[in-house]
């Protein structure tokens, strides 16, 4: 039954559009492949900063200090910081826009934000 749930006129209804992660960039091919509508490589994702919720999410000012914050084991005026270099970020961006892939970036915090804006 599962395999008749999920075709339709024998044609898949579920797209697979993934982006790999660095420690798996090994997996990506030369080139994007689009000539499979339901399934592809779409590109990299990198992280350029972490979690609020773990302290590392980069930020302009510093986390506030409160029950909260010291319950999560986030050290007082903590800012988070960016996980890549500017100039590494700009290589990699650089690399893989070039070869066509797309890259998403992880950035939560305004700090990263504005960093990955003023230096992409």
């Amino acid at each position: 039954m599962a395999r008749y749930a999920a075709w339709r006129h024998l044609q898949p209804r579920i797209r697979q559009f993934f982006y790999l992660a660095p420690d798996e960039l090994s997996h990506l091919p030369p080139t994007p492949d689009t000539s499979n509508p339901y399934f592809r490589i779409q590109g990299i994702k990198l992280w350029h900063d972490g979690s609020p919720y773990t302290g590392s999410m980069y930020i302009a000012d510093p986390y506030l200090d409160s029950p909260l914050t010291r319950e999560l084991g986030i050290a007082p005026h903590s800012q988070g910081a960016a996980m890549i270099p500017a100039d590494a970020l700009q290589a990699l961006l650089k690399k893989y826009a070039a070869d066509g892939w797309q890259v998403a970036i992880h950035s939560q915090g305004d700090q990263s934000d504005d960093d990955f804006h003023n230096h992409s």
